[in-house]
C-alpha cells in the first residue's frame, strides 16, 4: 500500500497544480468572475461557469497540501486527504476518479499502520542544542529533581 499512497500524493499534487493553473488562466483571460459570467448568453450558464471556477480554485490548494504531506506520511494528512477526496468526487470526471482512488487507498485497513509508524517530519532551521553542563550549573538546574523550590540557609 505504500506505493499506492505515494502515487495518490503525486496525483493530488499534479491535479492541484493543473487546477490552479487552468483556473488562474481562465480568470485572467476572461477578465475575472464578472467577465466570465458576462461572456455567456444566459445568466444561469455564466453563474455555473463562475461557480465551477471558484470550486476548482478552492479544491486546488487542499489537493496540493494533502498530496505533499501524504507523500511524507504525516498523520494528519491522511484524514485531511480523505475529506479532500470526498469533496473531489463531485469534480467530474477527473476529480471523481481521483477522489474514488483516494478514498479506496486511504480507507483500506492496511494503510493506517503506514501513518502510525511514519518517520518524524524534518524541521527546517537549526535545532536547539541541549544545555551544557556549565549552563545547567549556572542556572541551578543541575542535579535538582525536586518540584519544591529550595530555600537558602
Amino acid at each position: 500500500m505504500d506505493r499506492h499512497v505515494k502515487t495518490l500524493g503525486m496525483l493530488n499534487v499534479m491535479f492541484g497544480v493543473i487546477a490552479l493553473l487552468v483556473s488562474v488562466a481562465a480568470l485572467v483571460a476572461g477578465g475575472g468572475l464578472a467577465g466570465i459570467s458576462s461572456n455567456f448568453n444566459d445568466d444561469v450558464s455564466g453563474f455555473l461557469a463562475s461557480v465551477s471556477l471558484v470550486f476548482h480554485l478552492g479544491i486546488a490548494v487542499p489537493c496540493l497540501i494533502g498530496g505533499i504531506f501524504v507523500q511524507r506520511l504525516a498523520e494528519w494528512a491522511r484524514v485531511f486527504l480523505i475529506v479532500v477526496s470526498a469533496v473531489n468526487v463531485l469534480n467530474a470526471p477527473f476529480g471523481t476518479i481521483l477522489g474514488i482512488y483516494g478514498l479506496w487507498v486511504l480507507l483500506v485497513p492496511e494503510t493506517e499502520p503506514l501513518f502510525d509508524h511514519a518517520p518524524p517530519v524534518r524541521r527546517r532551521g537549526p535545532v536547539p542544542a541541549a544545555k551544557t553542563a556549565a549552563a545547567k550549573k549556572a542556572d541551578g538546574s543541575e542535579g535538582s529533581t525536586s518540584i519544591v523550590p529550595s530555600t537558602p540557609k
